[in-house]
């Protein structure tokens, strides 16, 4: 006979969590914004997208499970196999899969109705499922498995709600396993689970490894369940073995371990709240505090600075830039990645410096506008580069050195193109690192030869594929050219990635998405005001659309962005003029408080590169030209 079964499933870990409400926006009270969310965009193709049932800001996050290579998000849109339902995931990182933690998995009935007669390891349990049944939307994900076992899933913010229908066309005695496992199988311990023998409640918590980290995390999670027919029994299974007289299991090893992630270069956690602040941010956060901890991340050097704040600081505050093969005897990190390293702790001082600005701290911010001009330390001059053993006829990369003072050599990105590896840089090898001073570009621009020579290096990075738009180091150099007085390139570049990379399909999204990168990234591209992160810029491109509306939250004013002469089959891309709030208006960048003020940006657009903003004193601020960013 048919049954249902329905799953309340409750994973709790040590959480905090703040936020603060919005003001009131009015939108029309029939308008649905979330009939245009897909949420399988990014599900195949390495995406990595978490497709599951989620809320805004929630920590249940349920979906189904596959053996996909491609299953850091849990599911993977590829026709692989389901291992299980679970209800903790990432969604679009890289690396090894992890969460995932306690699948549950439904069986029709197992042989001659015995416990051991369904088979429970997760490599041998996996079974296909029905691709054309797949149905996703915000808060709600279903499929059918190839058992003919109908399942679907919808969440509150700390709970899952799975429901299991069984084949009506056959008798069906249904067990449903639950399994002290996750992705990748980094149980670090024996578990404990606990059984309710008159409820079939079950509790129980394991200890796992994050997947880009040190230490270990301990999930618990709580298990109810109702059924129309009752439920008959309920017990444990070992590996491949089930009984239903044991209800409880107690761990060998028992752990509050916290999981750290890694740091990959700079300690920046500093961009992130230093764009908060230059942004208005101010409900409920306490701004010294705050300050407090950037400037902690650039004096003190931690024990272990390879899951946080930044190793080095002797060598960083004597040489002025972080020496290939260090002496550091303070901590322990990863010893690689100085040109990274020296690169971003340079532009972390830079945003520290502009907190400082702000809160008053004129010492401290003038200290830490000298430092973030290390990265020049590392510049070399005459570093040519080759392809296949031909000069390329660039000059100037930015290159290792040692504690003495004397260069190292790493190799140059343009040469990547046959050879993509790198222990000095990291991430920035799917691009230019010499590309990477954003917030002092005119100084990068005068060291690479330039205007004219900065926009042909620009050129040869995305033409000859040396650029992976799949990665974010690789964003900024799309609108770059707005700093050499080429606006119009930035433009043509953005239509050439978009929609080319970027599409409304599951394989709509050319690298792991990174919890919402490039998402941002094509939605800002789209809208056509591109943030410079840390700085209160943003680069402004013609828009994918007609008309832009951006309601603050902060202030409850809406911003409008409308193209004239705009053509929806982006033939006139190119910004002749513009006007903001009715005045024309002669810079290719505005600040935050268009946003927060509401104001209108109108753009004409035609066919043919324009001379619009192209005067220096057009261009974004950079630290060394003292532009309007710093008044």
């Amino acid at each position: 006979m048919a049954s249902s079964v329905l799953w309340s499933i409750l994973i709790a870990t040590p959480l905090a969590l703040g936020y603060t409400n919005p003001r009131s926006i009015s939108i029309p009270e029939d308008y649905d914004v979330l009939q245009y969310v897909d949420p399988l965009i990014g599900s195949s193709n390495g995406g990595n997208v978490f497709a599951g049932a989620s809320l805004p800001y929630g920590m249940a996050k349920a979906v189904a499970d596959t053996d996909s290579v491609n299953n850091q998000g849990g599911f993977a849109y590829d026709g692989s196999n389901i291992t299980g339902f679970s209800s903790l995931h990432d969604s679009g990182t890289g690396g090894q899969p992890s969460l995932g933690n306690f699948p549950i998995f439904p069986y029709v009935s197992c042989k001659d109705d015995d416990v051991n007669g369904c088979v429970y390891p997760k490599k041998l349990r996996k079974t296909r499922y029905d691709p054309g049944s797949v149905s996703a939307s915000p808060g709600y994900f279903a499929l059918t498995m190839a058992s003919g076992i109908q399942v679907d899933m919808t969440v509150s913010h700390h709970a899952s709600l799975f429901r299991f229908r069984f084949p009506a066309d056959r008798e069906t005695k249904p067990l449903i396993l639950l399994d002290l496992s996750d992705l990748s199988d980094t149980r670090q311990d024996n578990g404990t689970i606990d059984v309710d023998a008159d409820t079939g409640r079950m509790v129980g918590h394991a200890r796992f490894l994050p997947s880009f980290g040190s230490g270990s995390y301990t999930p618990y999670f709580c298990v109810d369940f109702r059924s129309v027919s009752g439920v008959r029994d309920n017990g444990i299974f070992v590996n491949s073995r089930a009984s239903t007289d044991v209800r409880n299991c107690s761990p060998i090893i028992r752990s509050g371990l916290t999981g750290l992630g890694y740091t990959q270069g700079g300690s920046n956690a500093d961009v992130v709240l230093a764009d908060a602040y230059l942004k208005g941010i101010s409900d409920g956060i306490d701004w010294q505090t705050g300050y407090s901890a950037v400037q902690k991340d650039a004096e003190e050097e931690p024990y272990d600075w390879s899951n946080e704040g930044r190793g080095g600081l002797d060598s960083w505050k004597s040489l002025n830039y972080i020496p290939v093969e260090d002496f550091d005897y303070k901590g322990f990190g990863t010893m690689t990645r100085s040109i990274s390293r020296t690169l971003e702790y340079s532009y972390d001082d830079f945003t520290i410096a502009q907190m400082a600005r702000g809160l008053g701290k004129m010492d401290d911010a003038e200290q830490y506008e000298a430092t973030s001009r290390f990265w020049q330390n590392l510049f070399r001059d005459d570093q040519a580069s080759f392809i296949n053993g031909t000069d390329t006829g660039f000059k100037g990369f930015f290159q290792p050195k040692y504690l003495n003072g004397t260069w190292g050599y790493q190799v140059c990105p343009h040469d990547l193109i046959s050879m993509r590896v790198s222990t000095q840089t990291i991430q920035l090898i799917h691009t230019d690192p010499s590309s990477f001073a954003p917030h002092d570009m005119a100084a990068l621009i005068t060291r690479l030869g330039g205007p004219s020579q900065f926009i042909r290096r620009l050129d040869y990075l995305h033409d000859t594929g040396i650029t992976y738009i799949g990665n974010e180091p690789s964003f900024l150099t799309v609108f770059q050219y707005h700093y050499g007085s080429r606006p119009g390139k930035s433009t043509s570049r953005a239509h050439f990635y978009v929609p080319k990379y970027f599409n409304a399909n599951p394989t709509g999204l050319p690298g792991n998405d990174d919890s919402g990168a490039m998402g941002s990234f094509v939605a800002m591209t789209m809208m056509g005001l591109f943030p410079n992160p840390g700085q209160n810029v943003y680069l402004i491109s013609a828009p994918f659309f007609e008309s832009v509306r951006i309601a603050s939250p902060l202030t409850g004013r809406t911003a409008t962005i409308r193209a004239v002469n705009f053509d929806p089959e982006y033939k006139n891309i190119y910004i002749q003029s513009a006007t903001l709030d009715g005045k024309p208006y002669s810079k290719n960048w505005v600040g935050h408080d268009f946003f927060t003020d509401g104001r209108e940006l109108v753009l004409v657009l035609g066919r043919n590169e324009s001379h619009w903003v192209t005067g220096k004193e057009d261009l974004p601020p950079s630290l060394s030209t003292r532009g309007a960013l710093f008044d």
